[in-house]
């Protein structure tokens, strides 16, 4: 079978992360690790033995071998590099929240779609057989445990268990708070999740899979 060539942008609160699930995951092999700071991102390729490691988005972009991107930057990046990714011709996963705004996080989709490009937005326990329980099962959805639950994720996403926190803190991290919380309890609420093949697990790009959660 061949193997999807993985790049990670992004080495550093969440790059490693991603780095190590994809070293792991049938089917893939991560060519390239790409930090604006690039000691810190051959030490990351170094730990998990990827051999390429840069500064420079073109390298990534510029190889042929590389089918699909995962950006783990600050989140005022995540348009400009996607798009990018996008041009280059190769598909994109991006640590939440997509983007910095809804317009251009609507420009962005609208982009992948008229090339045929995926676009995927990472939310951590989406895939996880827990929350899939819930959602297909209508009648704990419509229970009062349920709907205590629900009031807990809108309080936490108001700040009440973490002040001052909304995506993350500090701020420049990828992901966290309230977007991972909606991520996981979203499809619970009807909203539909990107495709999954079975309890658990899901796909980044055809051929790529790995264990969610």
């Amino acid at each position: 079978m061949s193997r999807v060539g993985i790049a990670v942008v992004g080495a550093g609160y969440w790059g490693p992360n991603l780095v190590r699930n994809f070293t792991t995951a049938e089917g893939c092999s991560v060519r390239w690790v790409c930090d604006l700071d690039r000691e810190r991102a051959a030490q990351l390729a170094r730990r998990f033995g990827v051999e390429r490691a840069t500064s420079r988005l073109e390298d990534v972009l510029e190889d042929p071998e590389v089918h699909g991107v995962a950006v783990a930057t600050p989140v005022g990046t995540h348009s400009k590099i996607a798009t990018a990714v996008i041009d280059a011709g190769k598909d994109v996963l991006i640590e939440k929240p997509l983007t910095d705004s809804l317009e251009s996080g609507r420009r962005l989709v609208e982009h992948a779609r008229s090339v045929g490009a995926v676009l995927m937005v990472d939310h951590t326990f989406c895939y996880t057989s827990s929350v899939r329980y819930i959602r297909l099962n209508p009648p704990i959805r419509a229970s009062a445990v349920w709907w205590w639950a629900f009031g807990r994720v809108v309080a936490s996403c108001r700040g009440s268990s973490r002040a001052g926190s909304w995506w993350s803190r500090p701020r420049e991290r990828p992901g966290g708070g309230c977007s991972r919380r909606i991520g996981a309890w979203g499809p619970c609420w009807g909203m539909a999740p990107p495709r999954e093949d079975t309890v658990g697990r899901f796909r980044w790009w055809p051929g790529c899979s790995a264990e969610a959660g």
